[in-house]
């Protein structure tokens, strides 16, 4: 895992760690701190055999800064020998600074966050049935079934979501090399809460804790897995 803390004030060193392990699928999420300089603190969070959350990386900085973060991650991640799955909610310019430290990476968009945005123009239950089951359908046939069932109720939903390509939402459009099929970054949203008790604290001292809380839950999986 990688935890870095990049000073608030010039001219002091960050903290850097490094634990090399790196599971195959990873997702990246931005949370603004409480404490008394409002740093921002951005996470890669992988996800393990058991399904389990697996924080990657850690970076606290007085904004966000993707390009940094991924440029520090990029030196652990790229050694693993396939290419990673990398969802997130669409950050401002998350996108693009991906590709370019991940060129080979399969990118995916958190299916969540787009119909969060798909709701500010259309609404109700029905929508939402074929939205979300056009994209877990593992079947082209069966996507395209949903969506032309949608075109019969909301003619615009089809266009606005085929804005991104399919291969980015939609399960029958992924890669056949991964063996991944989530369609969101909810366990992001689990990472903050894990750590909530952490983010009004100072910096060193939220780092310290953070550490704590990491090295407990991997002590509670060795234990449950030697049993």
């Amino acid at each position: 895992m990688l935890l870095v803390w990049i000073a608030l004030q010039k001219n002091t060193r960050s903290t850097t760690k490094y634990i090399n392990d790196s599971p195959a699928k990873n997702t990246r999420n931005a949370t603004k701190l409480k404490g008394k300089y409002s740093e921002v603190c951005l996470c890669a969070i992988g996800m393990d055999a058991n399904n389990g959350m697996f924080p990657l990386g850690i970076f606290i900085y007085k904004k966000e800064n993707w390009d940094k973060f991924l440029s520090l991650l990029a030196l652990e991640l790229k050694k693993h020998a396939l290419p990673l799955i990398i969802i997130s909610d669409r950050q401002k310019g998350l996108k693009n600074v991906v590709v370019e430290h991940f060129p080979q990476c399969n990118q995916r968009f958190c299916f969540r966050h787009m119909f969060k945005n798909l709701t500010k123009y259309w609404r109700g239950e029905y929508i939402k049935g074929h939205c979300w089951a056009a994209t877990s359908a593992y079947r082209v046939t069966e996507f395209m079934r949903c969506i032309e069932e949608l075109d019969k109720t909301a003619s615009g939903v089809r266009s606005y979501l085929m804005k991104d390509r399919t291969s980015l939402w939609s399960r029958s459009s992924f890669d056949r090399v991964s063996k991944c099929d989530h369609l969101t970054n909810n366990f992001t949203e689990s990472f903050n809460n894990f750590i909530i008790s952490t983010m009004d604290k100072p910096v060193c001292s939220m780092v310290t804790e953070v550490s704590f809380l990491l090295m407990k839950i991997m002590y509670e999986r060795k234990l449950k897995s030697s049993k």
